[in-house]
């Protein structure tokens, strides 16, 4: 036996123009990114970076100083924005193909104030929206304890008033069925 490892090189040099790039598999992509072959593809798919050279075989080949900027994808990510935001940030125009000198990144962080923004103000709403609802448990917790202290008759607390969150097929769904019980009842009325 060969002391030859068998399977594909993880990375390797080509020269360009005589530029010397380091070019990496997927997977080497993704390890080094600290991530997953499942996420560099879905980048790669939503046009968020592009390899810089698809051999004979179907490999694809990464510039691997995209290992750089990867992981902010993720971070993005974990904070919220979109796929398609975080496009919007760094890879308006073309997929990156290799991390992207200041200036770009400069160029970015513009693009990235209003989107950020947007989210700040969403935040925000939800935060109001949450306060209010947090007071309306506080209420109904105060007259729970009331009720529990008196012997009197039980008084039940109303319903909030319009706090329900409906899928919007439920909406349809609810008017479908009081149509449908508008005319049970005109028909009732019909035979009568």
């Amino acid at each position: 036996m060969s002391s030859r490892s068998i399977g594909r090189p993880k990375a390797r040099t080509a020269v360009f123009f005589s530029i010397e790039l380091e070019l990496v598999l997927i997977g080497e992509l993704a390890k080094r990114s600290l991530t997953t072959t499942k996420a560099i593809r879905t980048y790669e798919a939503r046009g968020l970076i592009a390899p810089v050279l698809r051999a004979a075989n179907r490999y694809r080949y990464f510039d691997a100083s995209i290992t750089k900027i990867v992981p902010v994808f993720t971070s993005m990510l974990s904070i919220g924005l979109t796929l398609r935001d975080i496009r919007a940030i760094f890879a308006p125009d073309a997929p990156i193909r290799a991390c992207p000198p200041d200036a770009d990144l400069r160029t970015s962080m513009r693009r990235a104030e209003p989107i950020y923004r947007r989210h700040i103000e969403s935040i925000d709403a939800q935060i109001i929206e949450l306060a209010a609802l947090r007071q309306a448990f506080k209420v109904r917790l105060e007259r729970c304890r009331l009720e529990l202290q008196s012997s009197g008759v039980v008084e039940l607390p109303e319903p909030f008033a319009n706090r329900r969150h409906i899928r919007p097929g439920r909406v349809a769904y609810e008017l479908a069925v009081a149509a449908s019980d508008d005319r049970t009842a005109s028909r009732a009325q019909d035979d009568d």
